[in-house]
């Protein structure tokens, strides 16, 4: 029997609602009704917030339109087809985190980037959240197109940061620092990091997750994102510039 990558992604989603089932959901249904779909638009027409634990092609329901941004609760099963629709239209994927529903339009301090690697970044933005971090999640399968982003992103915020979470962590700086809105450094600890950060007035830190605890994750990422925002030293700033001189006035 040949299927479908739609009949596909049907059965993975049943699959993965019936294995995250709790014994509430197997009660029997009140009366009350509940709506029809999980999936509610934010306020502006190019974000688009999915509730559903596990997304599949159903939830986009042929919605995309303008969206730019797909949002999904912290630890969602989001399906392959999913996956490779919003790479193909270049559509953001976020991890919902407490409070960033407020943090939407833009006003979010720290993006935090999967980009390239399984590593899923919800639990450690949860946790920068709940430390008092306004941060917000996303994933990648490409670092040109992370970098093209965070470079759009922090052209029109000139005190937020970004950290990009990569294996590929020489490529990644490489191509950020090649954008005149972006400047990146490279750390393993939270002390070289902002010693990094200072030292050229970052706003982009590259860190490899791999072989690093959650803690120590939260531990460099949160330093970072809490002793900035960076400036260039003015003894380099006549060679390097300033990456705010870049910025609207």
């Amino acid at each position: 029997m040949n299927l479908s990558i739609n009949e596909i992604d049907l059965i993975v989603r049943e699959v993965m609602a019936r294995l995250s089932r709790t014994p509430e959901e197997d009660a029997p249904a009140c009366s009350t009704p509940t709506a029809a779909s999980e999936t509610t638009p934010v306020r502006d027409d190019q974000t688009l917030v999915i509730t559903d634990r596990v997304v599949s092609m159903a939830d986009l329901n042929g919605s995309l339109g303008r969206v730019r941004r797909v949002v999904v609760p912290p630890g969602a099963v989001v399906t392959p087809a999913v996956r490779d629709l919003l790479q193909d239209r270049s559509i953001a994927l976020q991890y919902d985190t407490p409070g960033a529903s407020a943090l939407l339009g833009g006003c979010s301090k720290l993006t935090v980037v999967a980009a390239l690697t399984s590593f899923n970044p919800a639990s450690l933005v949860e946790a920068l959240c709940g430390d008092g971090l306004a941060a917000v999640a996303e994933t990648s399968k490409c670092l040109i197109e992370t970098t093209d982003r965070l470079a759009e992103s922090l052209l029109k915020k000139p005190d937020a940061l970004a950290v990009i979470l990569t294996p590929h962590v020489a490529a990644a700086v490489c191509l950020a620092n090649r954008l005149p809105s972006l400047r990146a450094v490279s750390a393993s600890d939270a002390e070289s990091a902002v010693d990094a950060a200072r030292s050229v007035g970052a706003n982009v830190l590259v860190v490899c997750p791999k072989r690093k605890t959650p803690f120590q994750l939260q531990r460099i990422v949160g330093r970072f994102a809490a002793s900035g925002p960076y400036d260039c030293p003015e003894s380099l700033r006549d060679r390097l510039g300033s990456v705010k001189n870049n910025f609207p006035n």
